[in-house]
């Protein structure tokens, strides 16, 4: 076994990852991941004060992956463009996690410090709804362009497509939806 010092928060949270892919969130144990690392279990504990907190800090990691994925998908382009480009993005993101993205989307305490990664999630996909909503419906479209998305990634999650193809699914929702918002006479209330 090694000290304490010869792993890193980091090197844990790559490990409990791995653990969560592979056998699911109900196998991660601090036993199970301190053997991964090869450490004693009390080790651990220096990083990460309970599985609650590690469980936090892998979603906070993977919203904040997330995030980056999606200002990437959003970069130089404009109009519905962005927004395909975003829901594309992020029904990926959520097909290539399958066990990290219901980590993601559960209720989890915020960071020790900084803003909470859902937080600065929100304000982006806030900010491409204003566009397209109006600052004052603005709130509202978020919630409904995040419903749909993470709805099609929990059905896509679950098998529930059938014979249907989930992105192209999702490109006729989306279209629907954005011309609804665009042309919505009022604001969308929360």
């Amino acid at each position: 076994m090694v000290y304490p010092s010869k792993t890193s928060a980091g090197q844990i949270r790559e490990a409990a990852l791995a653990i969560v892919a592979s056998e699911g969130a109900a196998a991660l144990s601090m036993r199970t991941l301190a053997g991964r690392v090869g450490v004693a279990p009390n080790a651990l504990y220096r990083y990460f004060a309970d599985r609650d907190a590690l469980i936090a800090a892998l979603a906070e990691a993977g919203l904040r992956e997330l995030l980056e994925a999606l200002r990437e998908a959003a970069a130089g382009r404009s109009g519905f463009e962005v927004f395909e480009s975003v829901a594309d993005r992020y029904l990926a993101f959520a097909a290539e996690h399958p066990a990290l993205y219901p980590l993601m989307m559960s209720s989890q305490p915020a960071p020790a410090s900084g803003r909470p990664a859902h937080e600065d999630l929100w304000s982006f996909v806030s900010g491409l709804a204003a566009e397209l909503a109006g600052p004052d419906g603005a709130a509202g479209a978020t919630l409904a362009l995040w419903s749909y998305l993470h709805g099609l990634a929990e059905l896509e999650r679950a098998g529930l497509f059938g014979s249907l193809k989930p992105r192209e699914t999702a490109r006729a929702g989306l279209s629907a939806l954005l011309r609804g918002l665009a042309a919505a006479p009022e604001p969308v209330r929360t």
